[in-house]
């Protein structure tokens, strides 16, 4: 009552577990910054509605641009035109997170380049949250424009090898009948009593079935195994042909 203190009561709270709760929290941070920041892979953090908040050196490499023009824009600008209404559905760029938020695994898509050149890029998408509430997507993508590169290759071989089978075996058959023709003709060129209009007609048609028989070599060309036939040509007779 005359202003004295007497009596002191004290309340302790033990913060260890926060403390170390605070401390992992930091430490998570910075090691997701550094690995952000330095990861080979090309990442990007973005907002529900798919504006680019944090790109890392590779993606900016990738897709030759500064992190402040990727920023300028949102992520559908970077996609190649065919691929945005996909992208677009995929990664749910409503403005809205999903109450699912499910990570986005292995897709492969088309990227522009600011040369123009088209890239692709196999895309993983994760959400970001804390307190237990997702707040921004986290995308890595991977350059495999090489492997693409190579598939369409070994596609288009593959087409060649096939074209190669079938003109091969029409060749043959062909040749065939060109020799059944050929037999016929020379059977009846040789027979008596023909008339010069009839032996010419007859001539004529060897020299058609010798012709269909050349051309049958050159598809023989595109055959597996089939070597192309060479010669010495003047330029000139070939730039007029």
């Amino acid at each position: 009552d005359d202003g004295k203190v007497r009596t002191g009561f004290g309340l302790m709270e033990n913060l260890t577990d926060r403390n170390a709760a605070d401390k992992a929290f930091k430490t998570g941070d910075e090691r997701f910054r550094v690995l952000f920041d330095n990861s080979p892979v090309g990442m990007i953090l973005t907002s529900a509605d798919g504006r680019i908040g944090r790109a890392n050196d590779s993606f900016c490499r990738f897709l030759g641009q500064t992190e402040a023009e990727l920023q300028a824009c949102g992520l559908l600008a970077h996609v190649h035109v065919d691929d945005r209404e996909e992208v677009g559905l995929l990664l749910e760029l409503s403005g809205n997170i999903p109450a699912a938020a499910e990570p986005i695994q292995g897709v492969d898509w088309r990227f522009l380049h600011a040369n123009g050149v088209l890239l692709w890029g196999q895309l993983n998408s994760f959400w970001i949250a804390e307190g237990g509430a997702p707040h921004s997507r986290c995308v890595v993508v991977q350059d495999i424009t090489a492997r693409k590169q190579m598939e369409e290759g070994i596609r288009r071989v593959e087409k060649l090898q096939a074209i190669g089978r079938l003109a091969g075996g029409l060749a043959h058959d062909f040749n065939n009948l060109l020799a059944i023709i050929m037999g016929r003709l020379s059977l009846i060129h040789s027979s008596a009593g023909e008339s010069a209009e009839t032996s010419e007609h007859l001539a004529s048609a060897e020299e058609a079935c010798r012709r269909a028989r050349a051309l049958t070599g050159r598809l023989l060309a595109f055959s597996p195994g089939g070597v192309p036939k060479r010669q010495a040509v003047a330029l000139v007779t070939v730039a007029q042909a």
